[in-house]
């Protein structure tokens, strides 16, 4: 098996890295992360009648009709948004059955190095009821200790998110959501100005934030290195729609 997977390249998991796999059945939906940092193997699942919001006008959903929804619309690329905006992870693959831990998802040599380490991983399982509210609240408590990105929370990077639409709401949406993914989330305002950009990034310096959107970058150096605003546009509420 491992000359097999040197052969075919096989390095989807490096056994250092946290992974993050998400799940959507016919059932519900989950998130599986394995974090050798935490030395965890963290799951959150929803239950079937769990409301799940997608983006781009769809609105919310029961978790149990999301993959039938992205199917019957041939929108499978929504999954990506879908797993942020619910559980404030970018899933490293995605999975459409519940399969657990395999090696078509870590790779033949990751999955190799997790059942050689596996008994030294604490397993821990949540799942997220029928209450909107509720599950905010819970992820509020799991998500940074279990699913955010261990990496990003110790660059410890500060982030101000704004609000430049007319949608209100919109940037506390997001950056609760953002917090949940591994920034410090400092506050969240409504921008000065009205802006009809899509997403706009102001950094000290070029970097390189991995997120559901393509947002454009603009040097402020006024802004310490750990320091970052987030600005999403008009054009930003139109795509995403958040009710």
């Amino acid at each position: 098996m491992l000359v097999s997977a040197f052969l075919e390249n096989d390095f989807k998991w490096d056994g250092k890295r946290d992974m993050r796999i998400g799940i959507i059945t016919d059932e519900n939906l989950a998130v599986l992360v394995i974090s050798p940092e935490r030395r965890m193997i963290n799951r959150v699942e929803t239950s079937a009648r769990t409301p799940i919001f997608i983006g781009r006008g769809y609105g919310w959903y029961e978790a149990d009709k999301v993959k039938k929804l992205l199917i019957q619309e041939k929108k499978p690329t929504l999954a990506e948004e879908i797993f942020f905006y619910n559980f404030g992870i970018i899933p490293d693959k995605i999975e459409w059955q519940d399969r657990g831990v395999t090696p078509e998802s870590l790779g033949l040599l990751g999955f190799f190095r997790l059942r050689l380490n596996e008994a030294n991983y604490l397993r821990n399982k949540e799942i997220l009821g029928e209450n909107r509210e509720e599950n905010e609240a819970l992820l509020d408590e799991v998500a940074v200790r279990d699913l955010a990105d261990s990496n990003l929370l110790q660059a410890n990077i500060k982030v101000t998110v704004y609000n430049g639409s007319e949608v209100s709401g919109l940037a506390a949406f997001l950056g609760k959501r953002l917090d949940w993914f591994g920034f410090t989330v400092i506050g969240t305002d409504n921008s000065p100005d009205k802006d009809d950009d899509y997403c706009r990034i102001n950094a000290s310096e070029k970097i390189r934030i991995d997120l559901p959107w393509n947002c454009d970058l603009t040097i402020d150096k006024s802004l310490n290195i750990d320091e970052i605003e987030i600005y999403f546009g008009e054009k930003f509420a139109e795509m995403l729609q958040y009710q």
